[in-house]
């Protein structure tokens, strides 16, 4: 049985966000003390495959660069979102470095 909406479509599968969302927190926790970082040691510790790392990923270059770009995405949205509300970027600058 597959889910649908009210027009019909088909509701967007979760997984391949999860798989994606896994890998970055792998990554995120990996350090120079687990030892080298590498595909398989963060395929292992997110839970996925190899096959789904690359399925997500070319590689390691690829994955530091997704990771950065949704941080600047992020940052850029609370930007947008506390200039909305009136803060100054000194503002912002104080409370992040807090």
């Amino acid at each position: 049985m597959t889910s649908s909406n009210s027009s019909g479509e088909r509701a967007p599968d979760p997984r391949p966000a999860r798989t994606r969302a896994a890998i970055f927190t792998a990554a995120r926790e990996l350090s120079a003390d687990d030892g080298e970082v590498t595909v398989n040691a963060l395929a292992k510790r997110a839970g996925v495959s190899r096959a789904a790392f690359y399925s997500h990923f070319t590689g390691l270059d690829d994955l530091l660069g997704a990771m950065l770009q949704e941080m600047f995405d992020a940052a850029w949205e609370r930007g947008r979102t506390n200039g909305a509300a009136g803060h100054t970027i000194e503002q912002d600058v104080r409370t992040a470095t807090r």
